[in-house]
């Protein structure tokens, strides 16, 4: 394909719910044909691969077992012929436009990195609608990197859950300035309380990797929170004025009280899920002799 500018790079474990959501996104751009998309199968054992299958023009990379979204990633991109890799989470869809934007800021100025935003995708349930509180008031984002950048530093494949922050790390302590391409996705945030389970589950087993591999022990503070409880023995108030604080900062950011009060809420629980399996993989790790 002549003039191949983008490449996207998906991995996909077991997303079947979004998957074709996400490459409708992609198909649905009304910008110039100038990108190619790759999706690697990284051991789905429900009807991803049979989804993807029926897009003739996606290039599939198939793994029968499964690694991790580090692994998946860089392997799409030892593939990729765009000049700047794209990765998209399979539970992500692009805003109408979004191509035209990137094409657009490639054309005034070259880049070796970028940022596209990260908005909630239709938030229905509490878990849904706290994320997009959250999303509003932290206005997440992902990169767009060069392709030649990325070949320099890729994905540390040891790592789970914060690959995405040391790849951003390292591109920034190589000179590099981000340029922002005023570009967004929407995230289909978790909308049962399994999913919801699901993520903090792998955000514990991230900051164990961040704490002790990365030895960035400032993570710690992500369970400050969860020393509310022990102490509410001192003083029943604590909680009451922890969720009430957090209520009222995030209305003020986001002026949306409902679903400021949800995200909370289910943060505040969320925390001591994250703690629990933080505990669990810490144990395993001192028991194997390594980080998994």
């Amino acid at each position: 394909m002549k003039n191949l500018v983008f490449s996207f790079i998906i991995p996909a474990h077991n997303e079947e719910k979004v998957i074709g959501s996400s490459l409708e996104s992609i198909k649905k751009q009304e910008s110039k044909k100038n990108y190619e998309i790759i999706v690697i199968n990284d051991g789905s054992k429900d009807k991803t691969l049979e989804i993807v299958k029926k897009y003739k023009d996606v290039r599939l990379i198939n793994f029968k077992d499964g690694h991790s979204a580090a692994f998946a990633r860089n392997r799409g991109a030892e593939k990729a012929k765009g000049e700047y890799l794209i990765f998209l989470d399979a539970d992500q869809i692009l805003e109408n436009g979004f191509l035209d934007k990137l094409n657009m800021v490639v054309g005034e100025r070259k880049f070796n990195v970028a940022a596209f935003r990260i908005h909630s995708a239709s938030p229905k349930s509490i878990f849904q609608r706290g994320w997009h509180a959250y999303r509003k008031y932290n206005k997440c984002a992902a990169i767009i990197i060069k392709r030649k950048l990325f070949n320099e530093i890729k994905y540390r494949e040891d790592l789970f859950y914060v690959e995405d922050d040391v790849l951003f790390e390292e591109a920034i302590k190589r000179g590099n300035k981000l340029e922002e391409t005023g570009a967004f996705v929407y995230h289909i945030d978790p909308k049962t309380l399994k999913d919801y389970w699901r993520q903090r589950k792998w955000q514990g087993r991230g900051l164990v990797m961040k704490i002790f591999l990365l030895k960035k022990y400032w993570a710690f503070r992500h369970f400050i929170p969860c020393l509310i409880i022990p102490l509410t023995i001192i003083t029943p108030y604590i909680i009451i004025a922890y969720l009430a604080g957090g209520f009222i900062f995030f209305t003020m950011k986001t002026k949306e009280p409902i679903n400021s009060l949800l995200w909370i809420l289910t943060d505040f629980a969320g925390r001591y899920i994250s703690l629990f399996y933080f505990l669990v993989y810490s144990l395993a790790a001192g028991i194997k002799g390594k980080i998994i």
